[in-house]
């Protein structure tokens, strides 16, 4: 019998030579069939176009809604009363040298110890761990001495080292990033005694996750998941960010990222030098909608430790530190 051969293996083999990609084109080109397209890859989150289940057939899903008459409406808590509410994503913002990380550290050494913060008195003040994760200042140089003088419990501070990632039975630790929203949300969840996240600065865990922190979309794309774990375990995270340089335009617009930060988050506050006293550092709030009204911020001077002082506080949280370390440190 005779073997059937379709049009465009018959072009292919007689006039390409069995070049059947050559043999489809030729035929395309004689208006022969009509040419398939690729369906372009749907846009990620964050980049222009994206929604969420964009591709998914109209017959498979649907919106889903109810009543808010089941839900019971709650109180904010604090941290600080008035001033650090809990189950929320803040912000402190400043140029470098005013005391921001020293600020995070105060608050994380209070709850550490159950004290009051910011030499303020209130009743009740919680007791809990603050989980840090820092980059930029050096842990056994700045961080540890800091707490110590500061009556920190170590015990109730925690340090972030990483992300351990599992696949094919093999361990693996990455660096951690802001998209890691959701292995942070499953240590909150498993240690409900995680009352504070310090990340400090939020501009470089930004720029670990790939996220342009200049585009709103993308940065509340991580921001958004955040604010959401963050309502959910209860615990308060604390973004540090730096200033840009612009001169003339407000405060919002100087936050590093423009406003999408302060658009972002729940409540800010801005860090900055007393203009009438330069060794008077100010903290002022920023953007207030779930802080006490009349809120007018605090003020507050960074001292040194006196030197016999500091190699006592050292010596005491460290028993076996050389000697000369001790004083070494406590001169810094």
């Amino acid at each position: 019998g005779m073997k059937g051969y379709a049009p465009a293996a018959l072009v292919a083999i007689l006039d390409h030579g069995g070049d059947f990609k050559a043999g489809n084109k030729a035929l395309y080109d004689r208006d022969f069939g009509t040419r398939v397209k690729k369906k372009p890859p749907a846009p990620k989150a964050g980049q222009e176009g994206y929604a969420p289940d964009a591709g998914a057939d109209e017959g498979e899903s649907e919106l889903v809604f109810g009543s808010v008459a089941g839900i019971i409406p709650e109180a904010v808590h604090y941290l600080v009363p008035g001033y650090v509410p809990r189950g929320m994503v803040g912000m402190l913002a400043g140029d470098g040298g005013h005391g921001k990380s020293m600020i995070t550290l105060e608050l994380a050494a209070a709850l550490s110890a159950g004290r009051c913060a910011f030499g303020m008195t209130y009743p009740d003040p919680p007791k809990g761990k603050t989980l840090l994760i820092s980059c930029e200042d050096d842990w056994q140089r700045t961080i540890l001495p800091r707490l110590a003088a500061l009556g920190a419990d170590l015990n109730n501070i925690l340090r972030v080292e990483g992300v351990r990632m599992r696949k094919e039975g093999k361990a693996k630790v990455l660096d951690f990033h802001m998209g890691h929203y959701a292995q942070l949300e499953r240590a909150l969840t498993a240690n409900p005694d995680i009352l504070l996240v310090v990340i400090d600065p939020a501009g470089a865990y930004i720029g670990r996750a790939g996220v342009n922190e200049n585009q709103d979309a993308e940065l509340r794309g991580v921001l958004g998941p955040l604010s959401e774990a963050s309502n959910r375990t209860g615990a308060c995270v604390l973004l540090v960010k730096h200033l840009n340089k612009s001169a003339g335009v407000s405060a919002v617009q100087r936050v590093g990222g423009g406003g999408a930060y302060v658009n972002a988050v729940r409540f800010s506050y801005m860090v900055a030098p007393d203009p009438d006293d330069g060794d008077k550092k100010l903290m002022l709030p920023l953007k207030t909608n779930v802080l006490k009204a009349g809120l007018t911020g605090l003020a507050y001077r960074m001292e040194d430790v006196p030197h016999a002082d500091g190699r006592a506080i050292l010596t005491r949280q460290w028993p076996t530190m050389k000697p000369a370390d001790a004083d070494a440190l406590a001169k810094q």
